[in-house]
C-alpha cells in the first residue's frame, strides 16, 4: 500500500481481498486521500477508517447475526461454542455473532481464538465437548477448517458446525470432511458466460472462479465510473 500510494501515486485502489490485510493497509490510503473499494474484506470497522474507504461486499455486521439467527431459530440450538481466527476477519464475525446470539437468549458456553496457521484442534475440540455446546460457530480460514473438520470427525464431536464465507471453496468443500457442515455466504450470481470470459484470458484457463470474482468485477466498475464522473485525472 505504501508503494502504491507514495511511490506509484495511483489515483485509486481495488482491494484488499481479506480483512486481515485491510486493517493495517487501509489507513495509509485514507491518510493520503486515495480512494479504495474493498473487494472481499468484510470486517465491520474497515469502512469506518475514513471517507475514502468503500466496500462492495457486505459487512460482517450482517453475516454474523445471520449465523446466530440460523443456529438459534432454524437449528434450535441454545448453547454455542465459538472458535475463531484471531484477526480482523474472525474477530468481526465473532463479535457480531455473539451480540446477536445473546440478544436472542442464547448462551456462549465456550470461546477461543486461534492463529491463522493452526492445524491441531484437539485441545479445543475436547473443551467444546466438555462445555456441552449444542453447535459450533467456526469463522476460520480454509486450511484451519480442513484440519479441524478431520479432527472433529476423529473425535466424534457430533454437533452442527456452522462456518462462514471462507468455507466457500474447493479446499473445504471437496476435502472429504465437510459433509453436513453449513456455512453462511452472500448470495451472488456467477453466470457461466462470466466464468468463460475469465477463463479465456491467457494464464487463467484453469482458474477456480468463486465468490470474490464477481465482487472484484463490481469493485472495478464502481471505481472506473467514479473516475469517469470526476473527470479523470
Amino acid at each position: 500500500m505504501n508503494k502504491l500510494v507514495n511511490i506509484d501515486k495511483v489515483i485509486g485502489i481495488l482491494g484488499p481481498v481479506c480483512s486481515s490485510v485491510g486493517g493495517p493497509a487501509l489507513p495509509i490510503a485514507q491518510n493520503n486521500g486515495v480512494p479504495v473499494v474493498n473487494i472481499f474484506a468484510s470486517a465491520p470497522h474497515l469502512s469506518k477508517i475514513g471517507d475514502y474507504i468503500f466496500r462492495v461486499y457486505p459487512s460482517d455486521t450482517f453475516q454474523g447475526p445471520v449465523g446466530a439467527d440460523f443456529i438459534f431459530n432454524k437449528l434450535g440450538k441454545k448453547k454455542v461454542a465459538i472458535v475463531y481466527v484471531k484477526n480482523d476477519y474472525g474477530e468481526g464475525l465473532k463479535d457480531s455473532f455473539k451480540a446477536r446470539f445473546k440478544e436472542l437468549g442464547g448462551e456462549i458456553v465456550y470461546e477461543d481464538g486461534i492463529i491463522q496457521d493452526q492445524k491441531d484442534f484437539r485441545t479445543e475440540i475436547a473443551k467444546i465437548k466438555e462445555s456441552k455446546a449444542e453447535a459450533l460457530y467456526f469463522p476460520v480460514y480454509p486450511a484451519n477448517a480442513v484440519s479441524a473438520l478431520k479432527q472433529i470427525k476423529e473425535m466424534n464431536l457430533e454437533i452442527p458446525v456452522v462456518g462462514t464465507d471462507s468455507f466457500d471453496g474447493e479446499e473445504v468443500v471437496k476435502s472429504g470432511y465437510a459433509d453436513g457442515v453449513i456455512y453462511t455466504i452472500s448470495k451472488v450470481d456467477i453466470p457461466e458466460d462470466f466464468k468463460q470470459k475469465i477463463k479465456s484470458l491467457p494464464g487463467f484457463e484453469n482458474l477456480q472462479i468463486n465468490t470474490p470474482a464477481p465482487f472484484g468485477y463490481d469493485a472495478a466498475k464502481v471505481m472506473f465510473l467514479a473516475i469517469e464522473k470526476a473527470g479523470g485525472r
